[in-house]
């Protein structure tokens, strides 16, 4: 019987960067991964394909290449599917989605053709076709390929998947939980920074953040949507002076309390240690963070 893993908070996983300082392999199946020392975390590239579903203006498929970072051991780890935001690669958000792996999270983000300028072929589209259903379609997509990629055999719980996004990749995720297509499968949703999208109902448990300062989705989106999503719990966490996109990838003040709600939350929601989000803001991130229920 295999072991069962959950996330911790005492799990302290040393994950450099890619590139200089850690080795990298082809594995087969046109993956590579990069390789680390023992104990540490690694990330695995998979160049997935869809090919029952077009990529309007580019080509007859989707074209998925998916980055994965995982904790270095084989366990079984929840799996958090990563959207990133429009115009944006997975790579623009390594250092989130490191700082979420060495919580005991396997995190997944596919390169979504028509929002990664490096996927794209020059061809970008933002609409809500391509938001709030061909995307949300791409994750389902990933999802099912991750849950027998052959390089990640033991190391996911197919029982504990949640999904995350930023920007008008938080408005994918909201859909993937919400809407009328979401996915089942899903234990938990975190949104950070999306558009108002109508027509969401009832799903998972929510973890919403925005900036009461962002100048590119204003805060108002958020206050508006949160009412309209029926899911227990949910939190509304409103990150008082962030921007909109360095708080969240690079090293602002409100950083921490990005990556902190984001652990503590799913790990909430996917069997792990289960600790209070109102006690975390209030003792550590009460200057950054107004928390509503």
């Amino acid at each position: 019987q295999t072991k069962k893993f959950t996330p911790s908070s005492e799990i302290k996983f040393n994950i450099p960067p890619p590139g200089p300082g850690g080795d990298t392999a082809t594995i087969g199946g046109g993956a590579t991964a990069g390789t680390c020392a023992q104990n540490q975390a690694g990330t695995l590239t998979l160049n997935y394909e869809d090919p029952s579903r077009e990529t309007r203006g580019v080509g007859p498929t989707r074209k998925l290449t998916t980055t994965v970072w995982y904790p270095g051991d084989n366990a079984p780890h929840p799996l958090v599917i990563f959207a990133s935001g429009y115009n944006q690669s997975p790579s623009a958000y390594q250092r989130y989605a490191q700082a979420i792996a060495s919580k005991g999270f396997i995190v997944a983000a596919p390169s979504f053709p028509l929002a990664d300028p490096a996927a794209s072929n020059r061809v970008l589209n933002r609409d809500d076709q391509e938001r709030n259903v061909n995307q949300v379609q791409d994750i389902k997509f990933v999802i099912g390929k991750l849950l027998v990629e052959t390089q990640l055999v033991g190391q996911i719980d197919p029982a504990n998947i949640a999904v995350v996004g930023h920007s008008d990749g938080a408005d994918t995720a909201l859909s993937a939980g919400y809407s009328s297509q979401k996915d089942s499968r899903l234990k938990a949703v975190v949104a950070i920074a999306p558009d108002y999208t109508s027509g969401l109902g009832s799903g998972p448990p929510l973890l919403l953040m925005h900036s009461d300062s962002d100048t590119t989705v204003p805060y108002s989106e958020s206050v508006a949507l949160f009412p309209t999503i029926q899911a227990s719990p949910k939190y509304f966490a409103t990150l008082i002076g962030a921007d909109h996109f360095e708080s969240v990838v690079g090293n602002s003040p409100q950083t921490p309390a990005i990556d902190a709600l984001t652990a503590t939350f799913l790990s909430n929601q996917t069997g792990g240690p289960s600790s209070s989000i109102e006690d975390l803001v209030t003792n550590q991130f009460s200057q950054f963070v107004r928390l509503q229920k």
